[in-house]
């Protein structure tokens, strides 16, 4: 996740975890997450 620069800029803007994690974007760009 941290090798994925548009992944971690989507950190800086969700800033629950689990917001992320139920976000479809997220799933996509890292299913290993």
């Amino acid at each position: 996740m941290r090798s994925s620069p548009g992944f971690i800029g989507m950190q800086q803007s969700s800033p629950p975890f689990t917001l992320r994690a139920a976000t479809p974007h997220h799933g996509q760009r890292n299913p290993t997450a």
